[in-house]
């Protein structure tokens, strides 16, 4: 009787030691070996995941980072982005709607050179429009008209810079003084002549405005 109580709690004593041994503690551990290489297989698991998560979680999280950056801007580059919409906005203002207000005054409303322009920049007017629709606002008249509103002085003086330089160049190539041309002569020199001028490359504000509208459509 009494072997058999002394193997009862050698037994109880063991199964004792057993639920209490860490995943760690190698001594004092009374387990099998097919129990010790279950042990062992679970804390090369753990260590597994837990690898797994160390190497995963940031990798996720730089690659969610780097994704909003490619697609939604970052507040410095977003200002970049606008404020070089709002300068093909106002060359396009210039050429397409500021020499007509300009010349339409001076008694010589222009149309040949509108079309041709909208000919010629096709591709940047569309994409203005398309701006201002995924924006929500008005349409490309108004936004020239509130451009004028906003920038009434600044265009002004740019317009008016544009038509001297124009009076320099006719005179030059008519050999005639400057003094002897007007703007409205101008005027009538580009409604006449519009293909031509809107397909000189040596005109520095049409070639910014293709490159402008190139780099944005491209972004876009």
């Amino acid at each position: 009787m009494l072997k058999v109580l002394k193997k009862t709690y050698k037994r109880t004593q063991q199964k004792r030691r057993k639920k209490s041994c860490k995943i760690f503690d190698r001594g004092n551990c009374f387990l099998t070996e097919s129990e010790d290489k279950q042990r062992r297989k679970r804390l090369s698991f753990f260590i597994l995941i837990l690898a797994g998560l160390l190497f995963v979680v940031p990798a996720v999280f730089l690659l969610k980072y780097r994704i909003q950056d490619s697609v939604f801007p970052s507040s410095e580059q977003e200002l970049i982005y606008n404020q070089k919409v709002k300068t093909l906005s106002l060359l396009v203002y210039r050429h397409y709607v500021g020499y007509d207000e300009h010349c339409t005054k001076l008694g010589i409303p222009l149309t040949m050179y509108p079309s041709e322009f909208e000919q010629r920049f096709t591709k940047e007017i569309s994409f203005l429009r398309q701006q201002l629709k995924e924006k929500g606002g008005a349409g490309l008249s108004t936004h020239f008209s509130q451009l004028r509103y906003q920038f009434s002085r600044v265009l002004n003086k740019t317009i008016q810079a544009d038509f001297d330089e124009m009076r320099s160049q006719v005179a030059t190539q008519k050999g005639i003084g400057l003094n002897e041309l007007t703007d409205k002569e101008v005027c009538s020199y580009l409604e006449e002549n519009a293909k031509v001028l809107l397909n000189d490359r040596a005109n520095a504000n049409l070639e910014r405005i293709q490159n402008l509208g190139i780099e944005l459509i491209t972004i876009k």
